[in-house]
């Protein structure tokens, strides 16, 4: 475990900013009509989807500071 983000449900998908509107409507339909198979485990990668509330969203800045911080680190120059 990396860490532990308490009440923040997981995976947190996020669209590169820029991102036409056609295409967030788009990929906004299809992961919220996402159905977990009930014959597969409850885990990250089979659960329902919902959009992250802002103050969800806030509460990460900490972890993704860190995470652009170590891919700056790793980016090619």
């Amino acid at each position: 475990m990396l860490a532990r983000l308490g009440e923040i449900p997981g995976p947190v998908y996020v669209a590169r900013p820029g991102t036409p509107a056609p295409t967030l409507a788009r990929w906004r339909t299809a992961l919220l009509a996402f159905a977990p198979d009930p014959q597969r485990p409850a885990t990250a990668a089979n659960a329902r989807l919902s959009p992250l509330e802002a103050s969800h969203l806030s509460a990460l800045a900490p972890f993704a500071a860190a995470a652009r911080a170590s891919l700056a680190a790793d980016a090619p120059r």
